[in-house]
Parts: structure tokens; sequence; C-alpha cells
């Protein structure tokens, strides 16, 4: 057995977006500083210096991502589900020598549902014996028997501009967004995996 849990590190001081700051951010994959202050725009860079200045991140290893997200009412941001980020393309949990991966959510219309309390390891580690859909499944299964099962087990959503650090076992899933929305999503990751630097071409925004 593990726990599921998170910090909140509170609100991270930013003005909220204009449409012409939604249009100005640039969809940034793993990016490091120095890359992502040369590309992230004006907006971007306001986002970057209010994370700095909580001093939780070593700048020398900090990746950066961020994706704008155009939501409809009832639409996910990705696949529904609970789920761990703590993951690496080859699928292998803290890899990297991951040291802290955060969250941040810049808009009010679509938040995250953390699961806090004990639950099974399988939810991290996966199970090589199931295809990926079994074992989604299976996952959202386990955790919902464990939310029914423990009284200490509780939900906590997200709030806009709070910056939420996860560990391996933090267990969360996407909310559906309760109307037409626009909204930054920021990704960081401290570790030593070394960095993309992708500007994408693609978004949904």
């Amino acid at each position: 057995m593990i726990n599921s849990n998170y910090l909140d590190l509170g609100r991270v001081p930013l003005d909220p977006p204009s449409t012409t700051d939604f249009d100005s951010v640039p969809i940034l994959s793993h990016c490091d500083i120095q890359f992502a202050r040369a590309n992230a725009g004006e907006y971007g860079n306001k986002i970057i210096d209010a994370i700095l200045n909580l001093n939780e991140f070593d700048v020398n290893t900090l990746k950066i991502s961020f994706v704008v997200q155009r939501l409809t009412p009832g639409s996910f941001s990705i696949r529904p589900g609970w789920h761990s980020d703590w993951h690496c393309p080859d699928g292998i949990p803290s890899c990297h020598n991951k040291r802290r991966v955060g969250i941040m959510y810049i808009g009010d219309q679509s938040r995250t549902d953390f699961y806090v309390g004990p639950i099974h390891n399988v939810v991290v580690t996966g199970d090589p014996t199931m295809s990926p859909e079994e074992y989604w499944n299976f996952r959202d299964a386990l955790v919902e028997e464990y939310i029914n099962r423990y009284p200490e087990a509780t939900i906590h959503s997200s709030k806009p501009n709070n910056l939420y650090i996860m560990t391996p076992n933090t267990i969360h899933r996407p909310t559906a967004a309760v109307g037409d929305c626009r909204r930054i999503l920021v990704k960081l990751e401290d570790s030593d995996r070394a960095a993309n630097n992708r500007i994408l071409r693609t978004t949904n925004a």
C-alpha cells in the first residue's frame, strides 16, 4: 500500500491572461529556462518569473512545458480517469532522477481532482499483464473502490493559478469543463532528463 498526496504551494501571483496573452503563449515541450525565456513571449515570461520567485525549483535542471487549451462544456483536457504524471516516455516510473514535478492551471472553468488517501501501489507501477485500456479501467475502478472503502480518503479540487507539487504516488484526474473556456496548462519537471526544447505547431487552443 502507498499513500496518495500532493503539496499545494498556494496561489502564484499573475494577472488573468487577456485574449492577446492567450494568443501569444506558444506550445512549449519540456524546455530549459533559456529556451523557454527566449520563446515564451511577454506573458509566458511573466509565468516563468512568478514560478521562479517561489524558489522551489533549481533553474539549472528545471524543464517547462506550456499548453494552451480550449475546452467546451463537458469536455476533458485529457482522457478522463485517475492517473499519475510521474512517468517517462518509456513508461518507467520515477526515472531520470526526477526531484519535483509540478502543475499549474491558469483558468477556472476546468480543474483537477487529487485523491488523498491509501491506495494499492499497482496504480503507480502498472500491470504488464493488462492492455493499456484494461489497465486504465482497472485503475479507475480501484481508486473509486478505495474512495468508498476508507473514511479518510478524500478528493481535493485544484484552484486556478495554484502550483501543485506531485510525487510518484500522486493520483489525480481531470474534471469536465463547466463552460466554454481557454486555459494555460503549465507543467514543471526538475530532473536530469535532457530538455526537448520544442515549440509545437499543433494545438487545441
